[in-house]
């Protein structure tokens, strides 16, 4: 019987994706022509001329930051040029879907989708530039459409997406299932073929949450997406549940960006983002894109034998505008501290240990990071320390840190 629930949840799905609108059938045309190796900068524009406002948006698009060269393009042809055909291809798929999506669900559905997908989408183009990826800008239209199967889910069945939104299961994939007898990842790609979209953009949207694939060394476009994906959640973008430490530390690897450079990419982001949605002409409130500055210089030790995730945190300490302590003056002088995070994975025993006079000392201040185990030293489980997350957030700094000083 739940099967056949199950199975009809997803026929309804199903149903509602094909009463979606198509993309624009001269957008439809051009992605055709643009697959076709045989074609010229002729045929591209024969075709674009006949709508002068898709003529308007690539040319604006093509001279966004995204794409812009040393010198503005003026014509389409001249766009395909220096372009070239895959990268035109992707602006028109940009272009073509955030005009179809446009109005698909209702307004807040559409703004948390849009708000996570342009900042994914921003951050995950910086960061296969910042990593030398040869085409930074297939990473950005799969950044904009990896979730796309989420506004779906918002536009077909928009009751129980709301439950779903305000759950926030850490199973989201089989919450889904449950829910509407299937997931974002497979109704995305079933949108998408619908669309006639590449092959190669649908396996990526079916296959984003698929861990053991977004980090393998074969999918270089998904591990930089999963990064980006995560990277949003420093402001509180986004569903996922967090990935942990060690995957973490893959998908910086896989994504060829050093640890030391993501204070920087989260800077470059919050100043390109506002102009990228922009430019794709997506409509709604980016206030919350601003940097999130702090009015209070804090002062946080992280406790971690694992060098990476001490330097993830130093990184985004440094972003929100803050001041990673080093261990060793800490323990000098625990009173300079306004905040320590421990991680219960990756902590030495023996430190610990011998720090748990300070640490008790400072336990209205001290909080360990997300893990799935309790920790395994006695004094530590005990004092039930509240979690905050491997990617922070500037409400969780200041929920715990001293404030008297």
């Amino acid at each position: 019987m739940l099967a056949t629930s199950t199975n009809q949840k997803a026929e309804e799905i199903v149903k509602g994706v094909k009463n979606l609108p198509s993309l624009p059938a001269v957008i439809q045309k051009l992605i055709m022509i643009l697959e076709d190796l045989s074609c010229s900068t002729m045929d591209i524009e024969r075709i674009v001329s006949t709508d002068p406002a898709l003529t308007a948006r690539i040319l604006k698009l093509a001279n966004s930051p995204l794409y812009k060269g040393v010198h503005e393009v003026a014509t389409i042809s001249q766009a395909a040029t220096r372009l070239g055909f895959w990268k035109l291809r992707d602006v028109a798929i940009s272009i073509g879907t955030t005009e179809s999506l446009s109005g698909m669900a209702d307004e807040k559905a559409q703004q948390t989708y849009w708000h996570h997908a342009v900042y994914t989408a921003t951050c995950a183009n910086i960061l296969a530039k910042t990593g030398g990826m040869p085409i930074p800008e297939e990473t950005f239209v799969t950044g904009l459409l990896h979730d796309i199967g989420e506004l779906v889910f918002a536009a077909v069945s928009p009751e129980q997406f709301a439950l779903l939104q305000a759950i926030k299961p850490h199973n989201r994939l089989g919450k889904e299932e449950e829910l509407f007898g299937t997931t974002h990842t497979r109704i995305g790609n079933l949108l998408l073929k619908q669309w006639l979209l590449p092959k190669r953009l649908c396996d990526t949207v079916r296959l984003h949450h698929n861990e053991q694939i977004y980090t393998s060394k074969r999918e270089p476009v998904l591990s930089i997406v999963a990064l980006a994906d995560m990277m949003s959640k420093v402001h509180g973008l986004g569903s996922e549940p967090n990935c942990s430490a060690a995957t973490l530390a893959l998908l910086i690897k896989r994504s060829g960006v050093n640890v030391d450079q993501i204070s920087e990419v989260l800077r470059q982001v919050d100043q390109q983002v506002a102009n990228t949605q922009k430019d794709l002409e997506i409509a709604g409130d980016v206030s919350f894109l601003t940097p999130p500055s702090s009015s209070r210089n804090y002062k946080i030790a992280m406790v971690s034998s694992q060098q990476s995730t001490t330097m993830w945190m130093e990184q985004l300490l440094s972003y929100l505008g803050h001041t990673a302590l080093p261990v060793s003056d800490f323990m000098e002088d625990p009173e300079t501290a306004h905040l320590v995070i421990l991680d219960p994975d990756a902590s030495n025993t023996a430190l610990l240990t011998r720090m748990q006079p300070i640490l008790e000392q400072m336990q209205n201040h001290l909080v360990i990071l997300e893990s799935e185990t309790a920790p395994a030293i006695g004094f530590l489980a005990k004092m039930k320390l509240p979690e905050i997350p491997l990617f922070l957030t500037q409400e969780k700094i200041r929920q715990y840190a001293k404030t008297n000083f």
